[in-house]
């Protein structure tokens, strides 16, 4: 029964982990999308362009910082967007075309910070800290109870060693994906680099 819950937490933590992956991915693809239909808009938009290519640099400083010493965060910024849609929205189209590409630019702006909140929104552990009390607890309780009544040797030493060390590698592992922009296991951020190389350009 122990096993059978620690493997349901690692699920939901890999499940977890994955979606943070995927969002990132999402919101690159959106963000060059975006790009494109300023560039399509004409020269009028290129301030507006250039606050996007700000807008995902400002990210990748801040929730990938180059010295992990530095806190990271997946929250928006202050303002976060606010300067991109402002720029979009001072935009005064000519014709119905760029009437159209603003009011989608407007629609794309939005989602992409409705986004950025949803997925921070997110990031917590859903691991609840009575469930981990207990848990540790119960394989306290197992492995004492192992170790009490196997016989004393070398091997029943490191078989009990090794286990342990499998457990806490477990729990390390949820804790981990639990906080997919900080820590030894985070989220790539190649999506968001190779959708700089695009921006603004």
């Amino acid at each position: 029964m122990f096993a059978l819950l620690l493997g349901l937490q690692l699920s939901s933590a890999k499940t977890s982990f994955d979606l943070q992956e995927q969002d990132v991915a999402l919101l690159a693809s959106k963000a060059v999308m975006l790009d494109r239909i300023l560039v399509h808009y004409g020269p009028e938009a290129q301030e507006a362009r250039e606050s996007l290519r700000v807008n995902v640099i400002e990210l990748l400083n801040r929730v990938w910082p180059q010295e992990r010493k530095e806190t990271s965060t997946w929250a928006p910024a202050d303002g976060g967007g606010i300067a991109l849609y402002n720029k979009i929205q001072g935009l005064s189209p000519k014709d119905d075309n760029q009437r159209s590409e603003r009011s989608i630019a407007l629609g794309m702006a939005i989602n992409l910070g409705e986004m950025r909140w949803a997925s921070a929104s997110t990031i917590r552990s859903s691991t609840a800290i009575p469930l981990m009390a207990v848990e540790i607890t119960w394989v306290t309780i197992i492995f004492t109870s192992f170790g009490l009544m196997a016989p004393r040797n070398g091997m029943v030493t490191i078989s009990l060693a090794v286990c342990s060390f499998a457990i806490s590698c477990g729990f390390f592992l949820i804790v981990e994906m639990q906080t997919p922009f900080s820590g030894l296991i985070h989220a790539s951020s190649v999506p968001l680099r190779e959708a700089l190389k695009y921006l603004a350009r």
